[in-house]
């Protein structure tokens, strides 16, 4: 086994000083993401689609298009039965529910984005130590 130079000793100082780092970022990614999916289920439960602009993640809810308001194009037409009302009343709630799909789609999809991302910062930081503190030992016992 070959001693290490001094620019390998350096970069594996580095990455040793960096494993508690990207462990904890790993960490804070996997809860936000997990708090962040938790939120999206309240919200697709106990909010309608209309009121969704309100929310802080308005760029997402705007990513899902017409599910921002998914009265718009409902709001034209004026029963003159009650049975066109009924039907009109059943369109604007699947309207509702769809748009409430969409965007809770969308929520989870960029919930389990920062998820994985997480695991695999964990992954990687719980994976590296060892092997890190490993070659860290050998190249101290070794002179050069």
């Amino acid at each position: 086994m070959s001693v290490l130079s001094a620019r390998e000793r350096r970069l594996v100082a580095f990455c040793l000083r960096g494993q508690r780092p990207v462990f904890a970022l790993g960490l804070v990614l996997l809860a936000a993401g997990f708090s962040y999916a938790i939120w999206a289920a309240d919200r697709q439960v106990n909010t309608p689609a209309a009121n969704e602009t309100m929310a802080f993640d308005r760029a997402v809810v705007r990513s899902g298009g017409m599910a921002a308001d998914p009265h718009t194009h409902l709001e034209r037409y004026t029963p003159s039965t009650r049975f066109e009302k009924l039907l009109l009343d059943r369109v604007q709630m699947h309207a509702d529910h769809g748009a409430r799909a969409t965007i809770f789609s969308l929520r989870v999809m960029l919930a389990s984005v920062f998820v994985n991302i997480g695991l695999v910062l964990v992954a990687a930081a719980l994976a590296q130590a060892p092997l890190l503190a490993i070659i860290a030992r050998l190249s101290a016992s070794r002179p050069g």
